[in-house]
């Protein structure tokens, strides 16, 4: 049985996460005519009909029940992006402070449906439950940790790709893909602070330019 790969569009400045190569490890592998076929919806972009078919899979042991449940997880996933991206209002000008359209403005990330997340979510989480083998239980985890990065939940992505690595401490995406998180968290917390403190500033200014326009008036009046 193989694990199908589904490669989601990340939301501007959001980490990118490292997702399973398309060649499985022999673990993830066993002839199976409905993953076969889920997988080449995913990989033609028809998350639906790789959901259907996912649906269908046989599976007799926990571990390829785990593995079923992972590809319903992906494919969700996959509707729910793309219904994201179909949802998505056209992107702006990103308009420069020349009143130029700026090229280098990144286009708004796409908003992914709450329900659709959760229910992939769901799907990874039960994969993670039944799968035996630590491997599949990390992927399962790794997997929650990227689609949770694609709707930007930072904190959840973090938490995954702990998990993950407590699963299987050889999973070196499961590590990357953490470092980048993390790194991108700092960015973030970084950049938030700057703005708080260019906000303070320009309310100091602004009361400083208040103040001084008073007692130019206090003086004139004199």
């Amino acid at each position: 049985m193989m694990i199908a790969v589904v490669t989601l569009a990340l939301a501007a400045g959001a980490p990118t996460p490292e997702v399973r190569p398309a060649e499985s490890a022999p673990l993830f592998s066993r002839p199976e005519p409905s993953i076969a076929e889920g997988a080449d919806a995913l990989a033609d972009g028809d998350g639906a009909r790789a959901l259907d078919a996912f649906r269908k899979a046989r599976a007799d042991t926990p571990n390829q029940r785990a593995i079923v449940e992972y590809d319903v997880g992906q494919a969700l996933a996959a509707v729910a992006l793309a219904s994201a991206q179909q949802a998505a209002p056209p992107a702006p000008d990103g308009t420069a402070a020349t009143g130029q359209p700026d090229p280098a403005a990144p286009p708004p990330a796409p908003q992914l449906d709450k329900t659709m997340v959760d229910d992939a979510q769901a799907a990874f989480s039960r994969a993670r439950g039944l799968a035996h083998d630590p491997r599949v239980k990390a992927e399962a985890a790794l997997a929650a940790g990227n689609l949770a990065a694609f709707a930007g939940d930072v904190d959840s992505a973090i938490a995954q790709y702990r998990q993950a690595l407590k699963d299987d401490a050889s999973n070196e995406r499961a590590r990357k893909n953490l470092r980048r998180t993390l790194e991108a968290k700092k960015q973030q917390q970084q950049q938030e602070q700057q703005q708080q403190q260019d906000g303070d500033k320009k309310n100091d200014d602004k009361k400083n330019d208040d103040k001084k326009n008073d007692d130019k008036k206090n003086d004139d009046k004199k």
